[in-house]
């Protein structure tokens, strides 16, 4: 090593990393670890983290603020919904999101829950790390309290608010490493600004985790398989793919992304003619035995219920193969296409949608193994899940729909002609305003919810003698079932009717009565009320309401019989969010 390197090696140790000075002078980086130690010099903001490390090299860089901004943008967008619905600042508020229990419970039951969960379709990383951060309340409140109930789940939407900006950040690094900066940083701010994304954020719920093991999986893999990393490299991927399942079974297809990455570093660079004697040698290494091993037991480590009710679990998955074959739709079907697309578009915004379709074509082009690995992964994901996919389901993939989306439009900016490169600015300022206003709007309206209006209605205008009934839909679903639907009455106050039994107080929810309004209008009704069974998949678990239900609510809806409107409360909901403000009408008895 010359003394001009070792100078402005000792001068640079302060701002750069060891890595950066080993590339800009061509040493290795154990030369210049050993030059700082020998001189007892050590980098004054060692790289503990690529955030940290970037905060150093970039804090007067106009990237590093944006990025700083759209991290806080993104937080304090996640931050505003997680009092929704919770009885912590109005008692007579409740827990309207139908997910979120299940997380919760798994939680408030931790480590008891483990010998006695055979819910399978919530696997439980997420419950059981949202209990063990949540024992110190444990000790203040008791486990059986209510109040240890809603401050857990008050924990676990925080923790979701700083897991949905921590994917912000790795979206970032993500495209960073596959393209650069420019379209690092658009892509943190499409997936900031991502509806469903920013509003799960706000919720104890699993989606939102499975985004940001879906990005550390992708940077995860890219460095073991594609750089060839060392064992070391092959273990992290294990455990997050372990996690990964261990938190959602979907997780399942990011397998996808390995096997493609893994095929592709086994031809890469081999003639064509040799490709067939060298392949199975280069694909069946230890390192791929080492990541199979670890991630089978991060999953059993996360999830040890699989193994204690295994029994249940086959039985579990036989129902559930079951229950999907009787929602599908053949592919062909192109309806299933249709509600695909309008998925998007209620899921991100109609904007984004178009920039990631451009975004997939201008990326099919390229011969980058992070993009092939991410199409085949849309393509066996929304393949399988066809017309059972919802708006939710989208948010495991949305880092990598921001990745692509900002690749497609940043790649026209960087035209030559003026005029091209105007129209991309003009597209990139007006998809993140309207996705900005589309979260906006969408925080405003879990604002004021009807059911805690209601709720307040029933307790200071209904006498205490009066009997309270809610309608529901179904005969073999009681209200209880889905309780999330209709506002939190007091039943030690008010006495409970079964509603056919014309309480002084009716309640009904818009959850119930619309779907119900719709079939009394249609053909599918025969005489008598009686619904046609060949129509039965469009109802909750197969399961249409009886004829006394049709009958009762034709008299109450469209003849008026028995029972006069007394208040309605209904929102505008102009923003397709998921569980949003149904209408409650509230009548009485004449």
């Amino acid at each position: 090593m010359k003394n001009k390197e070792k100078k402005y090696i000792l001068e640079n140790a302060g701002t750069k990393s060891i890595q950066d000075l080993s590339r800009e002078l061509g040493l290795k980086e154990r030369t210049v670890r050993k030059l700082l130690k020998r001189e007892k010099r050590e980098l004054k903001t060692p790289a503990i983290t690529s955030f940290m490390h970037e905060l150093r090299l970039e804090e007067k860089d106009i990237i590093f603020k944006t990025l700083l901004a759209v991290l806080v943008v993104g937080f304090a967008l996640r931050l505003a919904g997680i009092f929704w619905g919770t009885p912590l600042l109005d008692p007579l508020a409740d827990f309207y999101h139908p997910d979120e229990g299940k997380i919760v419970n798994g939680a408030v039951g931790f480590p008891q829950h483990i010998m006695t969960n055979v819910q399978f379709t919530y696997t439980t990383f997420y419950p059981y790390l949202i209990g063990i951060l949540s024992l110190p309340l444990r000790l203040i409140f008791g486990q059986e309290t209510f109040q240890y109930y809603c401050y857990t789940h008050l924990l676990g939407r925080i923790c979701s608010v700083f897991i949905g900006t921590g994917t912000i950040l790795a979206t970032y690094f993500l495209a960073k490493k596959i393209y650069d900066r420019k379209r690092a940083l658009l892509a943190g701010a499409f997936i900031c600004l991502s509806l469903y994304h920013c509003q799960d954020s706000s919720w104890t719920t699993v989606d939102v985790l499975t985004s940001l093991w879906t990005v550390l999986f992708f940077l995860a893999a890219r460095k073991a398989i594609i750089f060839s990393g060392t064992m070391k490299d092959y273990l992290w991927a294990g455990v997050i793919f372990g996690c990964s399942v261990g938190t959602k079974q979907t997780c399942l297809v990011l397998i996808i992304v390995f096997l493609t990455m893994v095929v592709y570093s086994a031809i890469r660079g081999l003639p064509e003619q040799e490709r067939g004697r060298y392949i199975v040698g280069r694909v069946f290494n230890p390192k791929l035995f080492l990541f199979g091993i670890v991630s089978v037991v991060s999953f059993f480590i996360t999830t040890p219920g699989f193994l204690i009710h295994f029994h249940e679990f086959i039985d579990w998955n036989r129902y559930v193969a079951w229950e999907n074959y009787r929602y599908y739709l053949p592919r062909t079907d192109l309806s299933v296409w249709v509600k695909l697309y309008h998925t998007f578009t209620n899921s991100i915004g109609l904007p984004l949608t178009l920039l990631f379709i451009f975004g997939l074509i201008v990326s099919f082009r390229e011969k980058k193994v992070e993009i092939l690995a991410a199409i085949l992964l849309f393509l066996a994901y929304f393949g399988y899940l066809g017309n059972i996919m919802t708006s939710r389901y989208i948010i495991i993939v949305m880092p990598l729909i921001a990745v692509i989306a900002s690749h497609g439009i940043v790649s026209l900016y960087e035209s030559k002609q003026n005029i091209v490169r105007f129209f991309a600015g003009a597209v990139i300022a007006g998809t993140v305003v309207y996705s900005f206003l589309y979260c906006a709007g969408a925080v405003y309206l879990r604002l004021n919810d009807t059911r805690t209006g209601s709720a307040h209605y029933i307790e200071e205008n209904i006498p205490q003698s009066s009997t309270i009934g809610i309608a529901f839909d179904s005969d073999k679903f009681h209200w209880r079932y889905h309780g999330w639907k209709y506002p939190k009455i007091n039943f030690e106050k008010y006495k409970e009717e079964y509603f056919l039994n014309r309480p002084d107080i009716l309640v009904l929810s818009s959850f119930d009565f619309v779907q119900i309004e719709e079939a009394l209008k249609s053909d599918k009704l025969k005489e008598g009320y009686v619904w046609d069974e060949a129509y039965n998949k469009e109802w909750y678990n197969f399961a249409p309401p009886p004829p006394s239900f049709f009958q009762f609510y034709d008299e109450l809806l469209n003849k008026h019989k028995g029972y006069v409107l007394l208040k309605a409360f209904k929102r505008n909901n102009f923003i397709p969010i998921s569980f949003q403000s149904p209408e409650i009408r509230i009548y009485k008895r004449i």
